[in-house]
Protein backbone atom coordinates (compact mmCIF):
# COMPACT_ATOMS: atom_id res chain seq x y z
CA UNK A 1 0.00 0.00 0.00
CA UNK A 2 1.62 3.28 -1.09
CA UNK A 3 1.37 6.34 1.60
CA UNK A 4 1.29 9.83 0.05
CA UNK A 5 2.48 12.10 2.10
CA UNK A 6 1.66 15.64 1.03
CA UNK A 7 3.58 18.74 2.73
CA UNK A 8 1.53 22.30 3.48
CA UNK A 9 2.97 24.11 0.45
CA UNK A 10 1.40 20.76 -2.10
CA UNK A 11 4.94 19.14 -2.54
CA UNK A 12 3.94 14.98 -2.28
CA UNK A 13 6.25 12.90 -0.62
CA UNK A 14 5.79 9.41 -1.50
CA UNK A 15 6.91 7.16 1.91
CA UNK A 16 7.96 3.73 1.39
CA UNK A 17 5.19 1.25 1.25
CA UNK A 18 3.67 -0.99 3.58
CA UNK A 19 2.76 -4.36 3.28
CA UNK A 20 -1.19 -4.80 4.62
CA UNK A 21 -0.87 -7.09 7.78
CA UNK A 22 -4.22 -6.69 9.05
CA UNK A 23 -7.45 -4.76 7.58
CA UNK A 24 -10.70 -3.70 9.78
CA UNK A 25 -13.14 -2.48 7.45
CA UNK A 26 -15.71 -1.93 9.73
CA UNK A 27 -13.64 0.11 12.00
CA UNK A 28 -11.76 1.76 8.31
CA UNK A 29 -8.02 0.65 9.78
CA UNK A 30 -4.73 -0.91 8.48
CA UNK A 31 -1.86 -1.62 10.15
CA UNK A 32 0.95 -2.09 7.94
CA UNK A 33 4.38 -3.50 7.88
CA UNK A 34 6.99 -1.45 6.42
CA UNK A 35 10.27 -3.20 5.96
CA UNK A 36 11.86 -0.70 3.13
CA UNK A 37 12.44 3.46 4.01
CA UNK A 38 13.11 5.96 1.82
CA UNK A 39 14.93 9.14 2.67
CA UNK A 40 17.62 9.54 5.45
CA UNK A 41 19.30 7.35 7.86
CA UNK A 42 17.79 8.70 10.77
CA UNK A 43 14.45 7.90 12.34
CA UNK A 44 12.25 11.22 12.18
CA UNK A 45 12.13 13.15 15.50
CA UNK A 46 13.94 10.28 17.40
CA UNK A 47 17.10 11.12 15.96
CA UNK A 48 18.35 7.22 16.03
CA UNK A 49 19.97 5.84 13.32
CA UNK A 50 18.36 3.15 10.96
CA UNK A 51 19.99 -0.14 11.17
CA UNK A 52 19.62 -2.91 8.29
CA UNK A 53 16.60 -4.94 9.30
CA UNK A 54 14.77 -2.58 10.84
CA UNK A 55 10.85 -2.30 10.74
CA UNK A 56 7.89 -0.33 11.36
CA UNK A 57 4.48 -1.02 11.99
CA UNK A 58 2.01 1.29 10.83
CA UNK A 59 -1.83 1.98 12.39
CA UNK A 60 -3.50 3.97 10.70
CA UNK A 61 -7.22 4.80 10.29
CA UNK A 62 -9.20 6.59 7.81
CA UNK A 63 -10.39 10.34 8.78
CA UNK A 64 -7.82 10.33 12.10
CA UNK A 65 -6.32 13.79 12.39
CA UNK A 66 -2.88 11.64 12.96
CA UNK A 67 -1.41 8.01 12.68
CA UNK A 68 1.22 6.24 14.16
CA UNK A 69 5.07 4.44 13.52
CA UNK A 70 6.04 1.72 15.44
CA UNK A 71 9.84 1.52 15.11
CA UNK A 72 11.57 -2.11 15.91
CA UNK A 73 15.10 -3.19 15.08
CA UNK A 74 15.16 -6.57 13.34
CA UNK A 75 15.49 -8.75 16.55
CA UNK A 76 11.60 -6.94 17.72
CA UNK A 77 13.53 -4.52 20.12
CA UNK A 78 11.29 -1.54 20.39
CA UNK A 79 13.41 1.58 18.83
CA UNK A 80 10.75 4.49 19.25
CA UNK A 81 7.14 5.67 18.10
CA UNK A 82 6.20 8.33 16.02
CA UNK A 83 2.89 9.91 15.88
CA UNK A 84 2.35 12.05 12.34
CA UNK A 85 -0.15 14.63 13.15
CA UNK A 86 -1.94 14.86 9.59
CA UNK A 87 -5.51 16.36 8.02
CA UNK A 88 -8.11 13.61 7.91
CA UNK A 89 -6.89 10.29 6.74
CA UNK A 90 -7.99 9.70 2.94
CA UNK A 91 -8.22 6.17 1.84
CA UNK A 92 -7.93 4.60 -1.72
CA UNK A 93 -7.79 1.40 -3.34
CA UNK A 94 -3.98 1.66 -4.21
CA UNK A 95 -2.96 4.31 -1.48
CA UNK A 96 -3.18 6.16 1.83
CA UNK A 97 -3.15 9.93 1.69
CA UNK A 98 -3.47 13.00 3.87
CA UNK A 99 -1.55 16.50 4.49
CA UNK A 100 1.07 16.29 6.72
CA UNK A 101 0.46 19.50 9.69
CA UNK A 102 4.27 19.60 9.99
CA UNK A 103 3.93 19.38 13.87
CA UNK A 104 4.58 15.55 15.36
CA UNK A 105 4.44 13.48 18.68
CA UNK A 106 7.43 11.17 19.26
CA UNK A 107 7.97 8.42 22.05
CA UNK A 108 11.15 6.62 23.66
CA UNK A 109 11.46 3.13 25.33
CA UNK A 110 11.98 4.60 28.11
CA UNK A 111 9.15 6.42 27.94
CA UNK A 112 9.60 9.91 27.49
CA UNK A 113 7.11 12.25 24.78
CA UNK A 114 7.53 14.86 23.06
CA UNK A 115 5.81 17.26 20.65
CA UNK A 116 8.29 18.04 17.72
CA UNK A 117 8.53 20.68 15.08
CA UNK A 118 6.32 23.46 16.33
CA UNK A 119 8.32 26.02 14.54
CA UNK A 120 7.88 24.14 11.45
CA UNK A 121 4.47 24.35 11.72
CA UNK A 122 4.57 28.42 13.03
CA UNK A 123 6.90 29.00 9.51
CA UNK A 124 3.84 27.07 7.68
CA UNK A 125 1.07 29.46 9.17
CA UNK A 126 3.74 33.09 8.42
CA UNK A 127 3.54 31.80 4.71
CA UNK A 128 0.41 31.47 4.47
CA UNK A 129 -0.36 27.59 4.06
CA UNK A 130 -2.53 27.43 6.51
CA UNK A 131 -5.29 29.34 8.55
CA UNK A 132 -4.69 29.85 12.57
CA UNK A 133 -7.52 27.93 13.41
CA UNK A 134 -6.47 24.53 12.05
CA UNK A 135 -2.45 25.50 13.21
CA UNK A 136 -4.18 25.71 16.61
CA UNK A 137 -6.14 22.88 16.40
CA UNK A 138 -3.26 20.94 15.34
CA UNK A 139 -1.31 22.22 18.20
CA UNK A 140 -4.40 20.93 20.18
CA UNK A 141 -3.95 17.84 18.98
CA UNK A 142 -0.37 17.41 20.02
CA UNK A 143 -1.06 18.18 23.36
CA UNK A 144 -4.06 16.11 23.87
CA UNK A 145 -1.50 12.96 22.20
CA UNK A 146 1.07 13.94 24.37
CA UNK A 147 -0.81 14.06 27.76
CA UNK A 148 -2.48 10.28 26.71
CA UNK A 149 0.98 8.86 26.19
CA UNK A 150 2.34 10.13 29.17
CA UNK A 151 -0.44 8.53 31.02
Amino acid sequence: MAIEHIKLDGKVIPLSEGEIIKCKPIERKLLLQRRKYKGRNIYDGLNLPKEAGDYAMTEIREGDWFYKHTYYHQDGRLIGEYYNINTPIEFYPNKIRYIDMEMDVVKWPDGRVEIIEEKLLNRQLELGYLSHELANGTKKIAKELKEKLLN
